[in-house]
């Protein structure tokens, strides 16, 4: 979902970025993922029979990143900043991840 989500706001993105005439259609927008099985079902058309069931809005993802609008890439969970504003974590990581946003 957080993908999709993020997949949503960077088409906006790309889309006001054209209205004010920055070209942004010769590269990707990139999303960072710490969830295998995300970035899987949106990057492979054939796990699609496997799960009929699953909400069109990952059919909509899988859709963007096959036409190039949007490139899903692993990232480590250790290294997932947006952590910070959904997770509990060590103090160690926390005051990483803050100096990260730039907050103090």
């Amino acid at each position: 979902m957080a993908a999709f989500e993020s997949a949503q706001e960077g088409i906006w993105l790309r889309a006001l970025l054209k209205a004010i005439d920055h070209d942004v259609s010769h590269s990707p927008t990139t999303i960072r993922c710490d969830n295998n099985s995300a970035i899987n079902l949106s990057e492979d058309p054939l796990l699609h029979a496997r799960v009929k069931h699953v909400d069109i809005k990952y059919h909509f993802l899988r859709e963007r990143v096959q036409s190039g609008e949007i490139a899903i890439k692993y990232t480590h969970t250790k290294q997932n900043v947006a952590d910070i504003f959904t997770k509990a974590l060590s103090r160690e990581l926390f005051l990483r991840f803050r100096n990260l946003l730039g907050l103090k």
